[in-house]
């Protein structure tokens, strides 16, 4: 698969959503060949995003499958409702298909409270080079392994924001926080895979 063209790390490519809305309007005017285009833009990106959040290639591969049905679904359904942010959206088609399947598994995936006087402040976008520099230089199996055992909601945050380069707005979107929410869960999950890598090193 070829990369797609990326825009200002800062900012949503106007272009992107822009030829996302075409293809969207397609499948609701009846063109379903049109989700070719999306299933083949995003599935690296929502497999990924599954299989650092499941037990096995076999559920991630099963739930992407699941993932891209329902958002395909969705559209030819809804042909009146409008998708501002199609990459958004699939990630909350995928974060609600993961809770889904843990539910049906009968594993609760509990929310730990956040202090308030712990909040330090996070860049939008800035500043976290160092950190996802040493994220991205680990094997993703490593990266992997971390994850599954800090809480479901650093899980999301961390891959969200170090490896998915999505920015705070945009993730405090997809979770449904406010963004001064979304900070606190990116740097407490942060301070969390520190701390297992950190562990694993001194194992080793």
């Amino acid at each position: 698969m070829t990369k797609s063209f990326r825009c200002n790390k800062y900012l949503i490519c106007a272009s992107t959503l822009m030829n996302d809305q075409r293809i969207i309007k397609q499948i609701q005017r009846g063109n379903v060949r049109a989700f070719a285009a999306i299933y083949d833009k995003y599935i690296e990106k929502i497999y990924r995003f599954v299989f650092l959040k499941v037990s096995t290639k076999e559920n991630a591969e099963d739930l992407t499958s699941q993932i891209f049905i329902k958002t395909l679904n969705y559209l030819i359904e809804k042909t009146d409702k409008e998708i501002e942010n199609l990459n958004a959206f699939l990630y909350q088609v995928a974060r609600n298909t993961i809770a889904d399947f843990y539910r049906q598994q009968g594993r609760a995936q509990e929310i730990q409270s956040i202090d308030q006087e712990e909040l330090e402040s996070l860049p939008d976008k800035e500043g976290q080079g160092l950190e996802k520099k040493v994220i991205l230089n680990l094997d993703i199996l490593q990266v992997k392994k971390a994850l599954q055992k800090i809480n479901p909601d650093y899980q999301e945050a961390i891959i969200l924001y170090y490896l998915e380069e999505f920015s705070v707005g945009e993730i405090s979107q997809i979770v449904n926080r406010t963004p001064g929410a979304t900070r606190q869960i990116i740097h407490r999950g942060l301070e969390s895979l520190r701390q297992i890598l950190n562990s694993n090193e001194e194992h080793n």
